[in-house]
């Protein structure tokens, strides 16, 4: 879902009409100026709490060095959330590529792995989204899975409406809850599962 959509939605909401563009007026200036605040709250709570957001980093060793060497992810990757051990793969010089077992984890971010080790560690981890801002162009694609992108609408008309229409506002929010319950639900049922796999290696899913 691109922002732009998320906007429109919330507006449409907001306003209960159906147009098919933003119109920026003395009604909907005040609103448009505070999404960016009320879309990151809301996506740093999803991408944190419902439907992670997956991202990987690389780290290559050429085997020169000797001792243990340190990695802190939060300093190698700055959208770094957390991290789960099982999912960091090592390819050695031969090319042999699996589950990665040479390494330890200090203090949840930090990798150690000994450097007399030649190879690739491909980490995947879990990254905080993008944070929303005025400037944001409206066809950016929002990293997160649909099920919870739709969500946002319902979140960001919920917090808008509070001074205005608190009625409006608490019904939002009870359908925002309800959504949410869902995509928790559907996030469990694949982490049990495991066959979402797929994670993008170039940029945001």
């Amino acid at each position: 879902m691109k922002w732009y959509d998320v906007k429109l939605i919330t507006l449409q909401k907001m306003f209960s009409n159906d147009t098919a563009e933003i119109i920026t007026d003395d009604n909907t200036t005040p609103y448009l100026t505070a999404m960016p605040g009320a879309a990151t709250a809301c996506l740093n709570y999803i991408a944190t709490a419902v439907r992670h957001i997956d991202l990987n980093y690389t780290i290559e060793q050429d085997g020169t060095s000797t001792g243990m060497r340190r990695y802190d992810l939060k300093e190698l990757a700055p959208d770094f959330f957390s991290l789960e051990p099982s999912d960091i793969y090592f390819e050695d010089a031969e090319g042999n590529y699996g589950k990665a077992y040479n390494f330890a984890v200090e203090h949840t971010s930090v990798l150690l792995i000994d450097g007399s080790i030649k190879g690739k560690w491909t980490i995947y981890y879990n990254a905080y989204p993008m944070e929303i801002a005025q400037d944001t162009p409206d066809e950016y694609d929002l990293p997160l899975y649909p099920e919870v992108a739709v969500l946002l609408p319902w979140f960001m008309a919920s917090q808008l409406y509070k001074d205005d229409d608190a009625s409006l506002s608490t019904v939002y929010w009870n359908e925002f809850v309800a959504m949410l319950q869902d995509a928790m639900n559907t996030a469990k049922k694949v982490m049990n599962t495991g066959f979402d796999e797929f994670v993008d290696t170039k940029g945001w899913y």
